[in-house]
């Protein structure tokens, strides 16, 4: 799975329950930095919107989006420690400790959302 793919899904799943998404009421910004992309994958900047009308944007249109409305969340992280934590969310937290994954804003939302995910992953 490559980057482009991760934030497609994401998408997807803000499709399938607008209003879900849209009650998180925030803003996640993603810096992904490395070089291990993928065919079409871009080392960028994505914005995950959570309130009303729900998107993912990337490149420009988050680079537009962030500064004008503000992110309460921002991560800075490598292409592939992204793609680990689709496979494990349990790698954030070490990750985080160990200074490959940055987080700025508000931590008590990062904990609620990795809580989350860490309910959502398959097998647990």
């Amino acid at each position: 799975m490559q980057v482009k793919d991760i934030f497609a899904l994401i998408q997807k799943l803000i499709d399938a329950a607008p209003e879900k998404a849209a009650s998180v009421d925030a803003v996640l910004a993603f810096e992904i930095t490395g070089d291990n992309f993928g065919p079409g994958d871009e080392q960028g900047f994505y914005a995950v919107v959570l309130k009303e009308n729900p998107k993912v944007y990337f490149g420009e249109e988050a680079l537009d989006y962030v500064p004008e409305k503000g992110s309460d969340v921002t991560y800075t992280l490598s292409a592939d420690s992204l793609k680990k934590f689709v496979h494990d969310p349990y790698k954030v937290t070490d990750a985080f400790f160990d200074g490959s994954l940055k987080v700025r804003g508000n931590y008590e939302l990062e904990q609620k959302i990795r809580e989350q995910l860490e309910k959502a992953a398959p097998g647990r």
